[in-house]
């Protein structure tokens, strides 16, 4: 064999590995960091309000009389289904969609629900299936009764969005996280820029009448004047 083609050999396998070792140190560092999640069990944690929970993440539904609608998706179609299940709801009565974000733990799910019209951000990249309906900063609309205006945070992605629905729930998916009951960034591993993304959650604390805050991976609190504190 020629000492060049040797080189080359080499240097591909060192490529190769090189290439083996970084895909496992991140999979080692993903599931170090779902693993510090705290998710809620699938339950109605509110009146009209139900989380589902799938993995490490939260999506959630909101009710009104025979309708409701979600913010995000979850990962596994037959996990949601099965959830649902459990608490009565068709998937077939989710009349919209709400995407925080688009990471596939917030999106898995969406073939789910067949009837859903879908939103998410202008400034979010996502190419799904099904026609996506976007929305800009404090838009507001009104589906079936439910009002959900959108809040652009980003920081997590460049098209992050939190949803105030019905004026005091707030939805945040990952904008944050909620450690020893405050505001929290979340973990700086998954987020695009974390800088931005505190300069995000100190909009947030800026919002009135939030009486409930819900997060994607770290559960749901009820707003307190302390909840902000280490961003004001």
């Amino acid at each position: 064999m020629k000492a060049g083609v040797k080189m080359i050999m080499t240097g591909v396998a060192v490529v190769l590995f090189s290439a083996l070792v970084l895909v496992i140190l991140c999979s080692v560092k993903f599931h170090y960091e779902t693993s510090k999640m705290s998710p809620v069990v699938t339950k109605q944690i509110a009146e009209n309000v139900f989380v589902v929970k799938d993995d490490f993440v939260n999506m959630y539904l909101i009710k009104n009389q025979d309708t409701y609608i979600a913010v995000d998706a979850g990962i596994h179609i037959k996990k949601i289904r099965e959830e649902l299940a459990e608490m009565n709801i068709s998937p077939e009565n989710v009349q919209a969609v709400f995407l925080t974000h688009a990471h596939s733990d917030h999106t898995g799910g969406l073939p789910l629900f067949t009837n859903a019209e879908v939103y998410l951000s202008k400034k979010e990249k996502f190419r799904p299936n099904k026609k996506i309906n976007t929305l800009d900063d404090n838009e507001l609309i009104n589906i079936s009764g439910i009002k959900v205006q959108c809040v652009y945070t980003p920081g997590h992605t460049a098209g992050s969005v939190c949803y105030r629905i019905n004026d005091n729930l707030l939805f945040v998916g990952d904008t944050l996280s909620i450690k020893n009951g405050k505001a929290a960034v979340f973990n700086k591993f998954f987020n695009k820029d974390t800088k931005e993304q505190t300069e995000s959650i100190k909009k947030l604390s800026q919002l009135k009448n939030i009486e409930y805050i819900y997060t994607a991976h770290y559960g749901c609190l009820e707003n307190n004047n302390d909840f902000y504190a280490d961003f004001n």
